[in-house]
């Protein structure tokens, strides 16, 4: 099979192979076909964490077996939905499955939209929303019920609104914000439905 392979820092800035030696950590990132089919992220030269790409011909418990000297992996397994993709996340230690199930929505444009996790039996959802110049400025969060519980924004014309001990606002307090058209913003009232309709 053939690669190829970049390097990113762990922002996930692309990085030049010779500059690898002189950092701590870095991702080697393997591409096939121009897309991402494999993640090794490295600590002192030392694989630490798998991210794997699965595709509908491979069975993640082989990718474990195959990979079993790297005691984290993460089975990324990619669902066309029109538009968009749904990336359902599985997570092995050691090679147990373990109970934290994930899964994220992208949108056309490569920009995560939702994201929505199990960890210990509570689910914690999010949305994301991005300005025209594809800069995300909303997170939404929302309770376990589906419904909003908190807005945190690195919009710059909400600066004035949040300081150091104010860094989200109430579904509320956004909806009332002067700029904000909560009504044309339907997708991000409820943590359903995952897909903008």
């Amino acid at each position: 099979m053939e690669f190829e392979i970049k390097y990113e820092d762990y922002f996930e800035n692309e990085i030049d192979f010779n500059f690898i030696n002189s950092i701590e950590k870095y991702v080697k990132v393997y591409y096939k076909n121009g897309l991402i089919k494999k993640k090794e992220e490295y600590l002192n030269e030392k694989i630490t964490h798998l991210i794997y790409y699965l595709d509908e011909t491979e069975n993640p418990e082989n990718v474990v077996k195959e990979n079993f000297e790297i005691s984290s992996v993460e089975i990324i397994e990619v669902e066309k939905i029109g538009e968009y993709f749904k990336r359902t996340h599985r997570d092995y230690d050691a090679g147990i499955k373990n109970e934290n199930d994930s899964f994220s929505v992208i949108d056309k444009n490569n920009r995560e939209i939702y994201y929505s996790s199990i960890i210990g039996g509570e689910e914690e959802t999010n949305k994301y929303f991005y300005d025209k110049n594809g800069k995300k400025i909303y997170t939404f969060w929302y309770y376990s019920k589906g419904t909003v519980s908190s807005i945190d924004t690195l919009n710059p014309k909400h600066f004035g609104y949040i300081n150091e001990f104010k860094q989200s606002f109430t579904a509320e307090e956004f909806m009332n914000l002067p700029d904000v058209d909560w009504e044309n913003m339907k997708y991000y009232h409820h943590a359903e439905p995952i897909i903008p309709e």
